[in-house]
């Protein structure tokens, strides 16, 4: 009689464990060009502002904010990919706020503002960042890059390249009349909430800086890099969404840790994992997200 409840019992342990989050892969392929042993997995982001006085300009206290909504109805396509430069590498510096503001969304905004090259007007996040920070490398706000972007505009990488072992440097004349040129003029905020309303913005061609938390499954993300699960635990970090694919069923993300991390430098997050880094009650980051618009 007892093996009667066998299967009954197999059973039960298989719905069990397949409710249970698993944040082990072992049996995955690993991903050969990874990064070295000791790479420092830097992030680096701050909830409140750091501007000094000498950075707000009286006459421009804020940057102008609307609510995103979306422009049109339509059917949304099954997959959208926007043209964002190489994912760079912030390395040992808490850059990574000014990367994914600055460099990766900031340079994106340019791009197809002016419709010139990435060669020519990558911004450097070392630009905001430095004269955030003033010598004291430590974490920033994605609203204070923001803003820099928005009263001073952000020098180009080859006029103020970035060094990661430095955020002393302060912009000189040169740095700063290269910066009056690339300057944006107003933001959307964006709530996270809705996996629909995102999709909607990168439709409409846009970028979303958004934050979260970054465990350890994250950093050592296997390959092909498609985020599953959530710990909630790991450093507050900046990074931008990019793109969305039906038959993943995710978001494709850039990161600030190099080509050599996940997909180039990409990785995926699953919509509902998504929908959990974002609603997780361990989130002090906030439900939204960041658009630079015209």
């Amino acid at each position: 009689m007892k093996l009667l409840y066998l299967p009954f019992i197999v059973i039960i342990a298989i719905i069990i464990n397949s409710c249970s989050p698993d944040y082990s892969c072992s049996n995955c392929l690993v991903k050969t060009d990874s990064l070295p042993a000791n790479y420092p997995f830097s992030s680096g982001l701050c909830v409140g502002s750091k501007l000094s006085a000498d950075l707000i300009n009286p006459l421009k206290p804020l940057i102008p904010a609307d609510n995103f909504i979306a422009s049109t109805s339509d059917s949304l396509p099954n997959a959208v990919s926007l043209d964002m430069p190489t994912p760079g590498d912030q390395s040992i510096q808490g850059s990574c706020a000014a990367w994914a503001s600055i460099y990766a969304a900031g340079s994106y905004f340019i791009h197809n503002k002016y419709k010139v090259s990435y060669d020519s007007i990558l911004l450097s996040p070392a630009y905001t960042y430095n004269q955030i920070t003033k010598g004291n490398c430590s974490c920033t706000s994605i609203y204070d890059n923001l803003y820099i972007l928005y009263t001073q505009g952000a020098a180009t990488l080859s006029s103020m390249p970035y060094d990661a072992s430095d955020c002393s440097r302060q912009p000189d004349s040169t740095q700063r009349k290269v910066a009056a040129k690339y300057f944006i003029d107003s933001i959307n905020t964006i709530s996270l909430t809705g996996i629909d309303t995102v999709k909607r913005a990168l439709y409409e061609r846009k970028a979303i800086i958004f934050s979260m938390h970054v465990d350890d499954a994250f950093k050592g993300i296997i390959y092909p890099p498609i985020l599953k699960n959530y710990t909630g635990s790991g450093g507050a970090h900046a990074l931008v969404i990019c793109g969305y694919d039906n038959a993943k069923n995710a978001f494709k993300v850039q990161n600030s840790w190099s080509t050599a991390w996940g997909d180039k430098g990409y990785l995926w997050i699953d919509y509902d994992c998504f929908l959990k880094i974002i609603n997780c009650t361990c989130n002090d980051l906030g439900k939204y997200g960041y658009i630079i618009v015209n």
